[in-house]
């Protein structure tokens, strides 16, 4: 029979969502008071670590203080214990050196304490070096796993190819659509999902579908060209359909690629199409994470526009870029003298294309809105839950990022926002994904090759 665990939270594990009841029934949490002192700490800001910390204190109040510091702890709701534990102060660490905070040794103090009273103790934290400096003292270490997703190789792609016989891919043509009874056979166990893209092939030819519902379906927008874009690649033909579909059918899309790929250009395209030329929605609503935007948004001089004003070189660009590129009836268009086919500032300063900071998207219900948000690979899991949960009716959520290239501090491949989405809403009905490839890149043949050797 296997010994009953014990789990020594840092501060920042104490933060992972859904930590404190998913170590197993029958196991004890314990918290180190030096770890509480420092989510009080932590707590006094205002960006989303304070909020989660807020959230863990909020639920540790629930509970009899006197019995939080007992030796037994309280009882949560799924059987498991919880205490805080203090003590242990003459537990040495060897060699601990000067590179340990504070409360970085009195967590291994505690770990120490707890293993010398016969308990068998895992450390939970997120910091490699704490990690390695405990197993350096026998304590063994992990990372919270119910929190990380699968290896970046095999996390969802939203796309196949399936190798059907000729007749099948033209009863699809002349049909405009294909059971997935018909094609059993030749699935051999492949997983289908909701919206998945896929590519119904014969040696000879190939003609791209979409799966819904038990069928394979034409794609409705593949001769669109939004805002007078035309699509360059299958990426792109895939792209356009998952953005064009009204809100009632896909009212979030999750697109992942490297840069390069037009994930943020087609996505324009797209918003401005629906807004401008089909009146689907009153704005559309851009914004950006940003490592320094999100941590240093109180500290910058100005209103909201001018804080985040440095941050929106690559939108601008975008725009630039886009209304140089329409070939439609928008080339040349004069509105108030101004001329939009110049730069695209047109569209910002008429409020047709609303910048808004991420930390101010919290605690919001958005209604009548395309709404943008780029380099999601940079968000948490609690952030883009935060969002996509609070939004309203008429709007449409687009994330947008490639989970390979994360900028912030404790975000991984396999623990980020853009990430979570994809692997929580694949196969959803309300959901589209498209997942592009680095031939379906745009870029500059030095440019992607700069990218593979550099």
């Amino acid at each position: 029979m296997s010994m009953k665990k014990t789990f020594v939270l840092t501060p920042r594990a104490v933060r992972s969502e859904n930590i404190l009841l998913g170590l197993g029934s029958d196991n004890t949490i314990a918290i180190p008071m030096d770890v509480m002192d420092v989510l009080y700490e932590v707590g006094n800001g205002y960006d989303e670590d304070a909020i989660r910390a807020k959230d863990v204190l909020d639920y540790i109040k629930t509970f009899p203080f006197k019995q939080l510091v007992s030796e037994e702890g309280v009882k949560q709701e799924n059987g498991s214990r919880l205490r805080i534990v203090d003590g242990f102060y003459d537990v040495k660490i060897p060699g601990k050196g000067k590179r340990l905070k504070p409360y970085e040794t009195r967590i291994l103090q505690v770990c120490l304490g707890l293993k010398e009273q016969r308990e068998e103790v895992v450390l939970i934290s997120r910091n490699i070096p704490l990690r390695l400096r405990a197993e350096s003292l026998g304590i063994h270490a992990e990372e919270f796993r119910d929190e990380l997703l699968p290896e970046l190789n095999e996390q969802y792609k939203a796309r196949m190819v399936l190798e059907i016989p000729k007749e099948k891919i033209d009863y699809f043509r002349a049909n405009r659509e294909l059971s997935q009874r018909e094609v059993q056979a030749e699935l051999e166990g492949k997983q289908l999902y909701e919206n998945m893209f896929v590519f119904l092939k014969d040696g000879s030819q190939s003609i791209i579908s979409c799966y819904r519902e038990g069928k394979f379906h034409p794609l409705e927008y593949f001769s669109c060209k939004p805002f007078g874009v035309k699509p360059l690649n299958m990426g792109q033909n895939m792209m356009i359909e998952a953005l064009m579909q009204p809100w009632e059918v896909a009212p979030l899309v999750i697109i992942k690629g490297s840069a390069g790929t037009a994930k943020t250009f087609l996505s324009l395209a797209c918003g401005l199409e629906q807004v401008i030329e089909r009146r689907l929605y009153k704005e559309i609503l851009y914004t950006r994470s940003v490592q320094e935007m999100d941590k240093e948004m109180g500290y910058l001089p100005g209103d909201e526009s001018g804080k985040i004003g440095p941050y929106l070189r690559g939108l601008q660009d975008n725009l630039k870029n886009l209304t140089n590129a329409s070939d439609s009836k928008k080339n040349g268009f004069q509105k108030d003298g101004f001329d939009i086919k110049e730069d695209g500032k047109y569209y910002l300063e008429t409020g047709i294309i609303v910048p808004e900071a991420i930390n101010y998207m919290r605690g919001r219900s958005i209604k009548d809105t395309f709404i943008i948000i780029d380099e999601a690979q940079n968000l948490t899991p609690l952030t883009v839950k935060s969002i996509v949960t609070r939004v309203g009716e008429n709007t449409k959520i687009v994330l947008l990022g490639d989970p390979s290239q994360i900028d912030k501090r404790d975000l991984n491949v396999r623990n980020n926002g853009l990430s979570y989405a994809s692997e929580k809403m694949k196969g959803k009905l309300d959901c589209f994904q498209v997942t592009l490839t680095e031939k379906e890149s745009v870029r500059s043949p030095l440019a992607k090759l700069a990218s593979q050797v550099l």
